[in-house]
């Protein structure tokens, strides 16, 4: 997947990886059109609700060109600082 983000072929969003935290000498830090995120899954009754609809209002608005609202882009010089 890395190969193929670096290559242009797609973009994505991250935030489950084999190891975590992602080692900061790993390519998908420098692959453009992707944003990584830390891992963060609800643990309350109803989050996960809360985080579909904040998904689907953020795909919603990207396929008709806006930015996300919810989900901000993880600015680059920001991923760069992750452990």
């Amino acid at each position: 997947m890395t190969e193929l983000l670096h290559a242009g072929r797609f973009r994505a969003a991250i935030d489950v990886f084999p190891e975590e935290p992602v080692p900061a000498d790993h390519p998908i830090r420098s692959a453009p059109n992707v944003v990584l995120s830390a891992h963060r899954a609800g643990s309350i009754e109803g989050d996960s609700n809360l985080i579909g609809r904040m998904v689907a209002d953020d795909l919603e608005a990207m396929a008709q060109g806006l930015p996300p609202w919810h989900m901000q882009p993880a600015e680059p010089e920001i991923v760069a600082r992750l452990p």
